[in-house]
Formats: structure tokens, C-alpha cells, sequence
């Protein structure tokens, strides 16, 4: 009906020309009205509701009692998306990380594959449904600005995986709609922590670890089944996320996401004993003691070293591929392939010494090796004239 609409910081005014359009016994009004939230917190106000008839400003009611009336308004105060009292009017809640989320890496090397684990906790449920899209936004992804793509991971309800994944240094991490995982999570609960694993690939460079930042964004307007306007659109407002700090594989804060870095070998040495001939028919035979040293700016797990280029090494055949098995429980493996013989070291979870030596003898049946457990010493045992050789 014709009429006007006020609206100030303490009230709403609706003035109509017909008296019949408000005020009709036993009949229910209604009406609805888009308004911007306050920018800060608020709990439940007090609403009144207050109707005025008989103004003398409408010439047909000039003869009519001028009355007024009002009362409390009753609040419909439910729970919505995990917040307490949130269907009352002008309740306004912060939607926010309850604690800061934390962002770490499995592998600091330059160029490797590398799992990014995200951890987080919000105050507010987030809900994937048909008729919009949840989803995390991780940002400030330095050093990655020349890839395109990555795989997309393995979907882990609540979440779900789907293009874009990644784009412009950001990952997106969306919330399950219900009908991608039938009978599965397809909510983030407020209060609840959870864990997200993120393939990428390292930067080629070595780099620090960047400035990153992760939001929320909720584009919903209804659940599933439920009348529009059901369910709010709403943002988490971006923060830095926490960094662990911790070193990884002896690099400090190595832990830190996309902290990249070059490992190298600062030292690595190899010399020999005896520089002496073999006769061809092996009847002459120069026993040598190959000496290899190295250093490496990193530590890790049960690693493999190989030492090739080791040319024109000559084996017997019963010889020309032999394991040894080491006290602890490290083992060296020597094989000998078109002329070149290949050494390799695999550690177990205690390597040996950053130096050590072996040694193999032509001239003798296989030798044993091991690895001493008090001085930090290798041992070669000579099967054949039982002499027991040490060597720091």
C-alpha cells in the first residue's frame, strides 16, 4: 500500500495511508527488511514494537480516537551454524579462527615433492551444500608463482577437492557438499580441530619461508530442502598463519612451509693406499685401501650413498656382487658393471661416522664388514689368513 519508510540507528517507522493495511483483527502481518549487521559484537537488544492510529495528519481519521500501544518483541533464539542465540535480531557474532591456524612442511629441499599440513580450529560451523560453496583459501604462497597446477589431492571429508585447487600462489580447500561423500562429513564443526594434508612441489630455488595467510569464505544461501535466505553467507577474515619452527633434517625451521633449501656435499674426498699394478692373470695382485670421506649440510633417515666412476676396478667372479651385512644393521653393497664398479651405503636408523673406509682385496675370499659399536670404526675380516684389519 502507499505509504513511507523510516529507518534510523534506533528505529524502524512505517507510515501507511490505508488503516486497514496494518492493524486487521485476527490476521498476522509481516514483512521483511535487509539491513548491514553492526561491525562489532553485540549481544540480544531489547526490541519493542510500538503502532500509532488516529493521526491527524490523515483527514479521513480526524474523528477517530488517537491511541498507541507497544510490547517486547519475542525473539525466535536458536542455534544456528554452531553460534548460540543466532537467529536473534541484531545478535552479532565475530566469526573467526578460535586459534591461530598453523601451517608446516614435510620436505625442505629445493624441487622435491612436499606434503603441507594444515591445522585449524574455527567458532562458527561451515557447511557445504548444493546451493553454494565453503571453502579455505590459502594465500601468499611464495616461490610457487610458476606452477600452473598441482594433482589434486585424495578428497578428506569434510573436505573436498575439486578445480581450481590451485591458482595464483593460493590453494583452495573446499567443504564437502553432502552429495560428493553420500553418508560422510560435509561439515566443519565449530570447536572442532582438524588436520588437512596438501600435496604441492617444492620452489627450484632455495627461498625462506613466506608470509602466508588463510580465510574462509561461505557463499551459501540455503541448505538443501530449506527456504532461501536459510543459511548466511559469511567470510573468515584472512590471518598469518603459525609457523612450526622447528628444524627438519638439521635445517633450521626447516619445518616451516616453503622454506626451500639446496642440500650439497661441503665435503667429499676419496684417496688410496697403493697406486701398484695387477698382473693380468692374477697371479700378482696389489692389495689397496680406497679411502672415502664426506660431509653433507643435512641429516637424514636410512640413506643411500653411491660411489661410482670407480673404473677398470677388477673383481673375481664369485666376486662381482657381494653384500655385507654390518653390526648396526648398515650394509655395503659392491658390484662391478662393464668395467666400473659401483660402491653403495645404505644407514639405518643410526648412521655410521660422516668418514669412513673399506676395504677390498682382490687377492682374498669375500671379506666380511662391519661396523664397530664403541669406537665408531669399519672392521675387515680376511676369510683367508684370519688377520683382523682395522681402519678409523
Amino acid at each position: 500500500e502507499p505509504g513511507t519508510a523510516e529507518l534510523t540507528p534506533e528505529y524502524l517507522e512505517l507510515r501507511v495511508c490505508n488503516v486497514d493495511t496494518l492493524f486487521r483483527a485476527n490476521t498476522l502481518h509481516a514483512f521483511s527488511a535487509t539491513i548491514r549487521n553492526p561491525t562489532e559484537p553485540q549481544n540480544c537488544p531489547r526490541v519493542v514494537i510500538m503502532a500509532k492510529t488516529g493521526d491527524s495528519e490523515v483527514a479521513s481519521l480526524d474523528k477517530l480516537a488517537i491511541y498507541s500501544l507497544s510490547r517486547s518483541m519475542d525473539s525466535l533464539d536458536a542455534t544456528r551454524l554452531g553460534v548460540p542465540h543466532a537467529t536473534c535480531p541484531l545478535r552479532v557474532f565475530q566469526q573467526e579462527f578460535t586459534t591461530r591456524p598453523v601451517l608446516s612442511q614435510s620436505s625442505p629441499f629445493t624441487g622435491s615433492s612436499n606434503n603441507l599440513t594444515f591445522t585449524f580450529t574455527t567458532n562458527v560451523d561451515i557447511i557445504g551444500a548444493a546451493s553454494g560453496a565453503s571453502y579455505l583459501e590459502i594465500s601468499g604462497l611464495a616461490g610457487l608463482e610458476g606452477y600452473s597446477s598441482f594433482p589434486l589431492p585424495t578428497d578428506q571429508p569434510p573436505f573436498c577437492f575439486a578445480q581450481p585447487y590451485y591458482e595464483n600462489a593460493t590453494l583452495f580447500v573446499r567443504v564437502c557438499d553432502a552429495a560428493d561423500v553420500p553418508g560422510q562429513a560435509s561439515t566443519v564443526f565449530g570447536g572442532q580441530e582438524y588436520v588437512i594434508q596438501l600435496p604441492i612441489s617444492n620452489p627450484s630455488e632455495s627461498q625462506g619461508s613466506p608470509a602466508i595467510v588463510v580465510g574462509v569464505v561461505s557463499e551459501m544461501d540455503q541448505l538443501d530442502g530449506q527456504p532461501p535466505g536459510s543459511l548466511p553467507s559469511f567470510t573468515i577474515a584472512a590471518v598469518n598463519v603459525s609457523k612450526p619452527n622447528r628444524d627438519l633434517f638439521s635445517i633450521k625451521n626447516g619445518a616451516n612451509p616453503l622454506l626451500t633449501f639446496k642440500p650439497e656435499f661441503v665435503v667429499a674426498s676419496i684417496f688410496q693406499a697403493n697406486p701398484g699394478i695387477s698382473s693380468l692373470d692374477m697371479q700378482k695382485t696389489s692389495e689397496n685401501t680406497i679411502h672415502v670421506y664426506w660431509e653433507t649440510d643435512f641429516t637424514t633417515e636410512s640413506p643411500t650413498l653411491t660411489i661410482s666412476g670407480l673404473s677398470s676396478t677388477r673383481f673375481l667372479a664369485e666376486q662381482a656382487d657381494e653384500a655385507f651385512n654390518c653390526t648396526n644393521p648398515d650394509h655395503v653393497t659392491f658390484n662391478s658393471n662393464n668395467g666400473t664398479a659401483l660402491a653403495t651405503f645404505s644407514a639405518g636408523p643410526n648412521p655410521p661416522e660422516a668418514s669412513w673406509s673399506s676395504v677390498y682385496s682382490e687377492g682374498y675370499a669375500s671379506p666380511a664388514i662391519s661396523f664397530g659399536d664403541d669406537a665408531g670404526y669399519w672392521s675387515v675380516d680376511d676369510a683367508e689368513d684370519d688377520e683382523n684389519q682395522w681402519l678409523a
